[in-house]
């Protein structure tokens, strides 16, 4: 039997009290919020150097029309012509590759940007600003994922490996220019928020403290 929190237990020699198990209580797992692929580069928009390539391949290709221009190690026009006409494809190729990525990462940023309108119609102002960190390991001193916390990006720290910013919101959107990868949170308390992007396998992770609370996508 139990008495004031002790387990009382009945032997030969009488009662004997003895202390009552303590719960054991298992503290928050960290959320972690995946991202859809690794990093993702930006893909430059000038076209110097493809029309540059296919200027090249035309030359080669009216050269060995002509006549003047062969293959060198054969000495055949025809095998020239053949492999310009080859390179052509090869570069027009890359232009039409190189112009979907544009596309592609112009419609991503415009589908972020639409996203962070959402979130924000649902903050509020809050009495005080907070600061916002995120941490990340050095091995990444040299890439720059272009986090950004309610559409502006955030101030990069080379030195001490972080990204930091600062709300006054109470709802918060965080996503990445270079990581397909989406978070949107409220402030649970009026302390400084300290995230970590680390990698798991070929994609990258946000882990979000317990001040925070993690809302699904929206």
């Amino acid at each position: 039997m139990e008495e004031n929190g002790n387990v009382t237990q009945m032997t030969d020699q009488g009662a004997t009290a003895t202390p009552a198990a303590t719960p054991v209580v298992t503290p928050p797992q960290p959320i972690k919020v995946k991202s859809k692929a690794g990093y993702v580069g930006v893909p430059k928009t000038g076209f110097g150097g493809e029309v540059l390539a296919i200027l090249i391949s035309i030359f080669l290709i009216i050269g060995a029309l002509s006549g003047r221009l062969v293959l060198r190690g054969t000495n055949s026009s025809t095998a020239l012509l053949v492999v310009a006409f080859g390179l052509l494809a090869w570069d027009v190729y890359n232009v039409i590759k190189k112009t979907s990525k544009i596309s592609e990462q112009k419609t991503r940023l415009l589908n972020q940007n639409a996203t962070v309108e959402r979130v924000m119609a649902t903050s509020r102002e809050m009495p005080t600003s907070l600061n916002v960190r995120i941490s990340y390991d050095k091995r990444f001193a040299l890439v720059d994922f272009t986090p950004r916390l309610n559409g502006v990006k955030m101030t990069r720290n080379p030195k001490s490996f972080e990204y930091t910013g600062v709300t006054g919101r109470s709802r918060n959107i965080i996503d990445f220019e270079h990581l397909e990868l989406t978070v949107v949170w409220d402030v649970a308390a009026l302390s400084e928020v300290s995230m970590q992007l680390q990698q798991d396998g070929k994609q990258f992770e946000l882990v979000l403290p317990s001040n925070v609370t993690y809302l699904p996508p929206v």
